[in-house]
């Protein structure tokens, strides 16, 4: 059985392939990674914004854009990155084929994606896939999300958990991908170890070691020939969150409650429910 990985450039997206790397040896025949370039709020990125959202919506992306910069939350993230995840440099088998695109969407992508031919795609970490590129596997495409559905899907679903007073909800979905965001069969969930002093973002890290050993499980698995049935989801639960849903109040909010130490609470009792 052939494997190919769709990922991104990030530490996390290096630490979870080489969790699957290791997991599938010579089966896993390529790895496309996706190098996503950042964006800056330059005057035609406003412009944009402006005409999709209007005035009162620009300017609330504008104010939440700034107060994310204002609090580090960049700075932050690496760091904790880095603490739990580490910095590794991508390294493959000597027989594993590397490609780096701009989108695993495009048609070039799409392309090397037809002519890998594999019998399984990994995804994790990418823009959201489309149609022709979740054609291209022979038997199923899987994805690792950082959130436990369905209760959690979408956008910010290491975040949202802790808001909304649930840090037993951060955790990690294996599903199968599809056209439906995070809403494919459910092979395999994990919930996160936090710790007491955990904050976002030392939490999504958590939630992304956590996810790579049950996808490695679940790489493992299909391998040797087991058949992944899945459990299919009632959308009826939980909610799918989007981007625009976090604003500059709920990120002020979440660092009232970092510093005066009741998002630390609420993960201590968690733990003793």
């Amino acid at each position: 059985m052939k494997f190919v990985i769709a990922t991104a450039q990030g530490p996390e997206h290096t630490y979870v392939t080489h969790a699957l790397a290791d997991a599938l040896g010579d089966r896993l025949a390529g790895v496309i990674v996706e190098q996503r370039p950042g964006v800056e709020l330059s005057l035609s990125r406003l412009r944009k914004i402006h005409r999709r959202y209007g005035v009162l919506r620009s300017l609330e992306r504008v104010a939440t854009k700034s107060v994310r910069k204002l609090l580090g939350q960049d700075r932050r993230r690496d760091q904790a990155l880095r603490e739990i995840v580490g910095y590794q440099l991508l390294q493959l088998p000597s027989k594993c084929q590397l490609a780096e695109v701009a989108s695993v969407n495009a048609p070039p992508s799409i392309d090397w994606l037809k002519k890998m031919a594999p019998d399984v795609l990994l995804v994790y970490g990418t823009s959201v896939i489309r149609k022709r590129a979740l054609q291209t596997p022979s038997k199923i495409a899987l994805n690792l999300h950082t959130g436990i559905s369905p209760h959690y899907r979408g956008s910010g679903t290491v975040f949202w958990p802790l808001y909304n007073r649930e840090p037993s909800m951060v955790g990690a979905t294996v599903h199968e991908c599809t056209a439906n965001l995070d809403g494919g069969r459910i092979f395999s969930t994990v919930q996160a170890p936090l710790q007491d002093e955990d904050d976002p973002y030392s939490a999504f890290a958590r939630a992304v070691c956590a996810g790579a050993q049950i996808y490695a499980q679940a790489a493992r698995d299909l391998a040797g020939g087991a058949d992944l049935s899945g459990q299919v989801q009632d959308l009826g639960v939980g909610r799918e969150y989007f981007f625009r849903d976090l604003t500059f109040v709920q990120e002020l909010v979440m660092e009232w409650r970092i510093r005066r130490g009741s998002l630390r609470r609420d993960i201590a009792a968690s733990r003793t429910q």
